[in-house]
């Protein structure tokens, strides 16, 4: 799949065997070197009447500015690179070229902020520049959810 004569997808998996963390993997193909690469993050939580209402406002991140200074803003753009760091070879500023990859992306609750129990969707998109040229987007849904440990007999 290309889009826009900027980058072309070659890989796409979606682990998603239950019992098992769940994860992502892409892998693209830049034809053309990106000089900006803008990230906008949007939560959403579900209502009553089953509609997905934003939780938190719209946050942006310039991924260069982020990658050129070493040290984040506020807990937000922590929590985007510690996950540009751990799961993607975006190890280095602006302008990206060649391949480019996110492997075993996952959520957990580490990566989020904490969040009440309930189901929510993570809005990820992608820009070059601010909303002009768009790249791609990501949308997650996922449920915060209390961790479950079966019991198991005890062996006499």
């Amino acid at each position: 799949m290309e889009i826009k004569n900027i980058l072309r997808i070659y890989h796409v998996f979606l682990n998603q065997s239950i019992g098992q963390d769940q994860y992502l993997t892409l892998m693209v193909i830049l034809l053309e070197n990106l000089q900006m690469l803008i990230c906008l993050r949007r939560y959403f939580y579900r209502d009553s009447s089953n509609l997905y209402k934003p939780l938190i406002t719209q946050l942006q991140y310039n991924i260069c500015d982020l990658l050129r200074k070493s040290n984040a803003r506020n807990f937000l753009e922590k929590y985007a690179m510690e996950h540009f760091r751990i799961y993607t070879n975006l190890n280095h500023t602006c302008p990206f070229s060649g391949h480019l990859y996110a492997r075993n992306f996952t959520l957990d609750e580490v990566s989020i902020p904490p969040l009440p129990l309930q189901e929510y969707k993570l809005s990820i998109k992608f820009t070059q520049t601010n909303p002009s040229a768009f790249l791609g987007s990501v949308l997650l849904y996922f449920d915060a959810t209390e961790v479950y440990h079966k019991k198991r007999p005890h062996r006499n």
